[in-house]
């Protein structure tokens, strides 16, 4: 009947308009003009204004992004992109076949799959070595040589066995535990427990002894001291040293923490330090057969046999059953 409506007019107009604009709008009317057949939601058909609205209301872009859009724009004219999938339309009644119309959608052209990217070119030899990782550059000579030197091979844990008491040992022992026993805090009793038991090479009984009097008194040098030295032997190396330093620290230049020191740089493999700890000893008291014996066996391992065996027999002239403790000590 009469003049055309809105809706007709704005068909023909984008109907009639050249460009790739026409294809689309025909096929979102016919879903519309279906949809809205069946009383359902119309959806939004394309409208150069509104387009050209949302292009005014968009901030401008930059160079770069208008570079992208025009590449993007080249690209879509060289492969059309397949038009959107929009939700399948009921099936139009007869009557509204009739009124309108329209042809059916023109199937979308399948996109080429992208073809496979070309090998990559196997890489020459110069680049395979110039990117090899390179080793770690050595350490300067003067670095090194201010580092520790290597212990040398710990000897073999002897296998000390406790000496046997003798009848007064064993009466001052059963006196000293019964002391002990009235008073586990009497730290007299035991330190002397802990000193008789260490000299007859019960370690670990004297080790209990000796950390429950500095458990009480952390500033008790002696025990410190006989500490260190036991642990020295049973090999407990840390705990060996700490004790040691902090009864030096204590007491500056307390000769039974040199001796018992160098005793333990003398089994860790150590013998330059060693040697320095008994050296120290010896300005103390010159005649300590401990400190003597022990250098002599410092200086053997520093190769000078010469001051080595004259300090082993000045040793053994003081005290002729060193050389024997050394021994059922390891160390020879």
């Amino acid at each position: 009947g009469g003049g055309r409506t809105l809706f007709a007019a704005e068909l023909a107009r984008h109907l009639t308009a050249e460009g790739p604009l026409s294809r689309d709008a025909l096929e979102q009317t016919q879903t519309a003009v279906a949809w809205a057949t069946n009383s359902e939601q119309v959806p939004w058909l394309f409208s150069s204004e509104r387009a050209a609205s949302a292009e005014a209301a968009a901030p401008s872009a930059g160079p770069a992004a208008k570079t992208a859009s025009a590449s993007r724009e080249q690209s879509a004219a060289v492969r059309p992109e397949p038009p959107p999938v929009m939700p399948a339309a009921p099936k139009p009644s007869a009557a509204t076949s009739a009124t309108v119309a329209l042809p059916p959608p023109a199937e979308p052209k399948p996109v080429p799959a992208p073809s496979a990217p070309a090998p990559m070119p196997a890489p020459s030899a110069a680049s395979a070595e110039a990117e090899r990782p390179k080793p770690p550059a050595a350490a300067p000579a003067q670095q090194i040589a201010a580092l520790p030197a290597k212990p040398d091979p710990a000897p073999p844990k002897p296998a000390v066995k406790p000496l046997p008491y003798s009848s007064s040992d064993e009466r001052l022992r059963a006196e000293l535990s019964a002391a002990i026993d009235k008073n586990p805090e009497d730290l007299a009793a035991l330190y002397s427990r802990g000193q008789l038991l260490a000299l007859h090479y019960d370690f670990p009984a004297a080790l209990a002894d000796f950390d429950r009097v500095i458990q009480l008194n952390p500033t008790d040098v002696e025990a410190l001291n006989n500490s260190c030295w036991v642990r020295a032997i049973v090999a407990e190396v840390d705990r060996a040293l700490a004790d040691c330093n902090t009864a030096l620290k204590l007491r500056p230049g307390f000769l039974d923490a040199l001796d018992s020191r160098g005793l333990l740089y003398l089994k860790i493999g150590l013998p330059k330090r060693a040697a320095a700890d008994y050296e120290a000893a010896l300005r103390i008291n010159k005649g300590y057969a401990s400190a003597l014996f022990g250098l002599s066996l410092a200086q053997k391992r520093l190769g000078d046999a010469k001051r080595a065996e004259a300090n082993r027999k000045t040793a053994i002239a003081s005290n002729p059953e060193v050389e024997g403790e050394f021994e059922r000590l390891g160390l020879r």
